[in-house]
């Protein structure tokens, strides 16, 4: 704190005591304006207490309740992963970005892996951009997660390289669409 917060931080309560003297002799009583006047004076020393330790109790006020508002406006802010969602990856795989595609369902994947339909629209995906890699990577992930084969085999077998999702006029994974 620097020299300017001790002296008003040692200045409030002086001002407080005397605005608690000024409002005791109010109830000793007196005329009608001796008591208006008393009841204004008490009233400003008292408020010129306060703002004089207001600049350092804000921030101690203010933090619990901007934190709270922070908090509903912006979620992620408290929680330690994003909330679920295919919006983007479905999006990237609509406009045939794959590669970006691929790696939105990555993040699915690692923040909710027990979420078996990423796995399998993240293969369905790599069969589509003919990324062996990641199809590999993640069948053997979807092997390990759920203790049972990949729904999705890579073959290439009679695919169309226009419309790589569909073999001789079938989608490859009826499920899936």
């Amino acid at each position: 704190m620097n020299p300017s917060g001790i002296i008003r931080w040692l200045f409030a309560p002086v001002c407080l005591y005397f605005a608690v003297k000024v409002f005791f002799k109010l109830a000793a009583g007196g005329t009608a304006l001796h008591v208006l006047a008393a009841a204004l004076f008490g009233f400003a020393i008292m408020m010129f207490g306060i703002f004089l330790v207001a600049p350092e109790v804000v921030r101690v006020i203010a933090s619990p309740i901007s934190n709270f508002f922070g908090g509903i406006f912006f979620l992620n802010a408290r929680y330690s992963k994003p909330p679920l969602s295919y919006n983007l990856a479905r999006f990237y795989e609509k406009e045939e970005r794959l590669d970006e595609a691929i790696v939105e369902y990555g993040k699915i994947i690692r923040y909710y892996p027990e979420e078996r339909d990423a796995y399998l629209e993240l293969l369905t995906t790599a069969m589509h951009a003919r990324d062996m890699r990641s199809y590999k990577k993640y069948a053997a992930k979807f092997r390990r997660r759920f203790k049972c084969d990949v729904e999705i085999t890579w073959d290439t077998s009679g695919i169309d390289p226009k419309y790589p999702g569909f073999r001789n006029g079938r989608p490859i994974n009826p499920s899936r669409l």
